[in-house]
């Protein structure tokens, strides 16, 4: 018999998600080096390194779909960057700062 946190993980499971042990996470200089190399490969593995270079724009309003899209994809870059980084590094001001 299936478990239901099973059943809830692959639910949510996307085949692009990633896991970063604990070790991974960017601490500070001392593991910046590897950290940087390994976010890199994750953030073209789902397709938004671009939303974290600054070399995507942003679609007006008018562009809805478009806009949509985009929002998605920030949101998504963010959460990676989030994710990979030591709590005690995150920024603690809006979501926009970050």
């Amino acid at each position: 018999m299936t478990s239901k946190y099973f059943k809830l993980y692959v639910s949510i499971y996307k085949p692009n998600d990633f896991i970063l042990q604990q070790n991974n996470k960017l601490v500070g200089t001392s593991n910046y080096l590897a950290w940087k190399k390994r976010i890199d490969l994750i953030l073209m593995e789902n397709e938004v390194i671009e939303y974290v270079e600054g070399s995507i724009t942003k679609p007006s309003q008018e562009q809805s779909q478009a806009l949509s899209k985009y929002i998605k994809g920030e949101i998504r870059a963010q959460r990676i960057l989030i994710e990979s980084i030591k709590d005690s590094l995150i920024p603690c001001g809006k979501i926009e700062d970050i």
